[in-house]
């Protein structure tokens, strides 16, 4: 896969998949997902078009989520957007609220790291930006999770992300796929854990991704920067055979599929 500039405020991948296409890169991968009856929300799920459901709800630990940072997750650069920089005199509230030192920014992985601390969130300029994430292994997305600090905690609830989209990158068509369309909402008693069903199928499609991108297209209002708290991408991991060893082969024993992190 083609390798981007690290400096790019919106990654040159992204940005001609979002041109081609309002919902698939690649026509042919367009033309199966409109022909399957698998493309159709579950029930239940958010809309691809409103895309918040007011009773999703929060997941559990039994729930894994494949961008942490504990679970092998890893920030992509390239795919996300610059760390907005905290050097402004208007911003020194900030550092006398949350204590920040100038100079001391916190980086994107913050936004992979569990944590429910006021303030350590990763910021990017603008109302608008992506963070890519190298998911802990390929899997078959089935529901994201967009985490916030409460309104009646947060400093200034405006930095909160509003409407997201969520991209993955399909290991088997080799393209950027656009899951869905979110929104986060900070009103009307939502818990701060928001959590959506994907209305895309990709089991059933027999697609796998391990390269995600939840695009930000606004904030609640804020001019200067937007908040992440935490995104989450939880799933179904893609089963491998396992290996056999001399008694297997002797036997002629068949693999037996695995989760990869069972050994």
């Amino acid at each position: 896969m083609e390798r981007l500039n690290q400096d790019s405020v919106l990654p040159t991948l992204v940005e001609d998949a979002i041109k081609k296409s309002p919902l698939v890169v690649d026509s042919a991968v367009r033309k199966y997902i409109n022909q399957s009856p698998h493309f159709a929300p579950k029930e239940g799920s958010a809309s691809p078009t409103s895309g918040f459901s007011s009773d999703a709800e929060v997941p559990s630990l039994s729930v894994p989520d494949y961008a942490s940072l504990l679970t092998g997750g890893k920030i992509s650069p390239w795919a996300t957007s610059p760390t907005f920089e905290w050097s402004s005199n208007k911003n020194r509230w900030f550092y006398a609220v949350f204590g920040k030192r100038r100079g001391v920014i916190a980086q994107p992985t913050v936004a992979i790291t569990p944590t429910s601390d006021v303030g350590q969130c990763w910021p990017f300029p603008g109302d608008q930006g992506n963070i890519g994430v190298r998911l802990a292994l390929p899997i078959f997305a089935t529901q994201i999770s967009v985490e916030h600090i409460p309104k009646s905690h947060a400093v200034d609830i405006s930095s909160a992300p509003r409407k997201i989209e969520f991209w993955a990158h399909g290991t088997l068509y080799d393209k950027f796929v656009k899951l869905g369309v979110f929104k986060y909402d900070i009103n009307s008693g939502n818990p701060r854990i928001q959590t959506w069903d994907l209305p895309v199928d990709l089991v059933n499609l027999n697609i796998t991704t391990q390269l995600v991108v939840f695009k930000v297209i606004n904030n609640w209002g804020h001019p200067d920067y937007t908040c992440l708290y935490r995104v989450r991408v939880h799933g179904k991991p893609q089963m491998v055979p396992k290996v056999m060893d001399e008694q297997d082969l002797d036997a002629g024993k068949r693999a037996i599929p695995i989760h990869p992190y069972q050994y």
